[in-house]
């Protein structure tokens, strides 16, 4: 799938940020167009590639643009005040992110919840109670609220807690 993502940069004006395979920014005012990722396909992914969709930190200094196969994800962390980009080491699947961490799970097979420090790319577990994430949404305190399954895979019905997380905790 497409994906599509505006950032307002204050000073700066509004920016798009687009692609399927690349990432490209777009100056909504002007219509100038830069290419922040490259549009060729990573390679883990490049047998069943399915797409790209974005994500922004509640503050809209960081942004991420996330590429998926079936099973794994490589993730593109930029910074919306220069468009720089860095490329996450290894794979992982990244859920939620403001700019300092990202919640993120190993992969679609293993939906362990963890916490990705942007700083210094350490990972750390969380929420041991949440045997599947399903999600995690960022909140402007620096915490983040997941949401996820007890048991994984999981089977119709179970129970579907919310924990709060403080990466700095």
């Amino acid at each position: 799938s497409d994906g599509t993502l505006v950032v307002d940069r204050e000073p700066g004006g509004r920016y798009l940020l687009a692609g399927n395979v690349g990432v490209d920014v777009v100056d909504v005012a002007t219509g100038d167009r830069r290419q922040l990722v490259d549009s060729v396909i990573p390679a883990e992914l490049e047998a069943d590639y399915t797409g790209r969709d974005f994500f922004w930190s509640p503050s809209g200094r960081t942004a991420a643009a996330r590429a998926c196969s079936i099973e794994l994800c490589v993730v593109d962390v930029i910074d919306t005040s220069d468009w720089s980009v860095r490329r996450l080491p290894g794979t992982t699947t990244l859920v939620a992110l403001n700019d300092d961490y990202a919640v993120t799970y190993p992969s679609l097979s293993d939906r362990r919840p963890q916490i990705l420090d942007l700083r210094t790319l350490d990972f750390e577990p969380v929420a041991s109670q949440l045997a599947g994430l399903i999600g995690a949404y960022p909140r402007d305190d620096g915490t983040f609220v997941l949401y996820g399954v007890t048991s994984w895979p999981y089977v119709d019905p179970v129970h579907r807690p919310l924990v709060l997380v403080d990466p700095v905790s």
